[in-house]
């Protein structure tokens, strides 16, 4: 899943609702996904951020 900018904020929700959902990945593992998420936004940084929930011990993030 490819995420792109700060701008796609829906976007990253509704994947990260998705995942959630599909994966059954815990409640705590999202948060962290989205608080990384947000820390990336508020850096303001224009980057695509590729999300790697395939590990289910420990979602990783990549830039």
């Amino acid at each position: 899943m490819d995420f792109v900018d700060k701008r796609s904020h829906e976007c990253i929700n509704c994947a990260i609702d998705s995942a959630n959902e599909n994966m059954n990945i815990s409640d705590d593992k999202i948060k962290n996904l989205t608080l990384m998420i947000e820390i990336l936004q508020r850096e303001n940084l224009n980057l695509k951020v590729k999300l790697n929930l395939t590990n289910n011990d420990k979602p990783e993030w990549k830039i």
